[in-house]
């Protein structure tokens, strides 16, 4: 009878460990062993993820982000770091860039991004978002065209949203894939890292024309 009751007992316990997860913890199943949406880690490699964090940016992780829905505005824009070689120098002011999300669904960590018009023209592979409590980061894989030459690019959006917008909005922007094309576009793997330097991406109902700078630095354009 003891024996039936410990068993009783353990098989209670065990019921309601397994019911307590933490907060954000929908299960493996959403976020790989880092942490970031499954589908993240066969865009962008961990290896240039960690060149973006080497270069200033914040990757939040976990699988219970914020809703972000609405376009923000990042101004003054500043060049935080960069590892293409010859490039601007830290703290160069690049043109304003908005960027809107919408359709984010929290159960499979999708959502739509966009921007306004870039340098080069581009359509979207796949947006993903990751994060915990008001900090999230959203990963955007897009095909680019420039000059008749396409390439792949990353580009990732980390920051805290808060009642009056995103604080913290840092913006990473890295090539993956030029297909051999040096001439027109940044090698594979290298990239900037750029923030809103007075700390508030307020919400806004326009789109301004935002530079996206993926093409080899020349003297005098950002």
């Amino acid at each position: 009878m003891k024996l039936k009751n410990l068993l009783l007992f353990l098989a209670l316990i065990t019921i309601a460990f397994g019911a307590c997860k933490k907060d954000g913890d929908k299960g493996s199943d959403l976020l790989d062993a880092n942490g970031l949406p499954k589908p993240v880690n066969t865009i962008v490699s961990e290896e240039i993820l960690n060149t973006m964090k080497s270069l200033g940016i914040t990757i939040n992780t976990g699988d219970n982000p914020p809703i972000i829905s609405g376009t923000y505005l990042a101004s003054p824009f500043i060049l935080k770091g960069t590892n293409v070689p010859g490039d601007y120098s830290i703290g160069t002011a690049f043109s304003d860039y908005s960027a809107t999300f919408s359709n984010q669904n929290n159960d499979n960590l999708s959502i739509t991004f966009s921007y306004a018009g870039s340098s080069e023209t581009g359509t979207g592979i796949g947006s993903y978002i990751s994060g915990n409590g008001n900090s999230f980061t959203v990963f955007a894989k897009t095909n680019s065209t420039y000059n008749g030459s396409a390439a792949e690019l990353i580009q990732v959006i980390s920051g805290t949203i808060t009642t009056n917008g995103i604080s913290n909005f840092y913006y990473a922007n890295f090539m993956l894939n030029n297909n051999g094309d040096n001439t027109n576009w940044i090698g594979n793997g290298t990239g900037r890292v750029l923030y809103d330097s007075d700390g508030l991406s307020p919400k806004t109902s326009n789109m301004k024309t935002s530079k996206i700078i993926l093409q080899l630095p020349t003297v005098g354009s950002k």
